[in-house]
């Protein structure tokens, strides 16, 4: 991601939308967050993921791709699953 202008929130952003993949899939937790992976902290991710206090979700939010985690139908469940830059602009000007 370094290569191509993107910051570290986008990449623990990514790694937010793996465990929305992972639950929609529903694939067990261990399968994304390996034991070889994750610099030593894939128990610790499963657990922040499991108990909705991980990362990156509020930039998935932002991008009007899922709704915040206390909400009936929250992350992890998304509503879209690509980002679009045009989409997420015409979201804001409705804020407005």
């Amino acid at each position: 991601m370094k290569n191509h202008d993107h910051q570290a929130a986008e990449e623990m952003t990514a790694i937010a939308w793996s465990w929305a993949a992972a639950c929609y899939l529903n694939t067990a937790p261990d399968v994304l967050f390996h034991q070889h992976g994750y610099k030593g902290s894939s128990a610790s991710l499963i657990t922040a993921f499991s108990d909705n206090t991980g990362f990156g979700y509020p930039l998935l939010y932002s991008w009007f791709m899922c709704e915040q985690p206390d909400h009936p139908n929250g992350y992890p469940n998304m509503l879209r699953w690509l980002r679009d830059d045009a989409y997420t602009q015409a979201q804001l000007k409705k804020l407005q």
